[in-house]
């Protein structure tokens, strides 16, 4: 279990990588983070948001990892029940 919180209908998560992501993949994340806490936010009538989302990759801290998102080659019957792959943003605030 992670060490994310629910807070004012915020949620804020921690996100590790088990592998390392190239530079260009991290603004890739960010985007992908900011829309689904879009979508979030519509589909809860404004209820619930992301909030600080802290990432890291490499498996750095994964026993802390509320979502741990599985490279794009591992296969997807490995995938099942995890998290869709994101791209990195150290720790940023939507």
């Amino acid at each position: 279990m992670g060490i994310g919180e629910l807070k004012n209908g915020r949620l804020n998560l921690v996100m590790v990588a088990q592998h390392q992501l190239p530079p260009a993949d991290w603004a890739q994340w960010q985007r992908a983070i900011a829309k689904s806490s879009e979508l979030l936010y519509d589909a809860s009538q404004g209820q619930l948001q992301v909030g600080d989302v802290y990432f890291a990759d490499d498996g750095n801290g994964e026993d802390t990892a509320d979502v741990v998102p599985m490279p794009r080659a591992t296969p997807p019957s490995v995938r099942a029940g995890s998290a869709p792959l994101v791209q990195r943003c150290i720790c940023f605030l939507t």
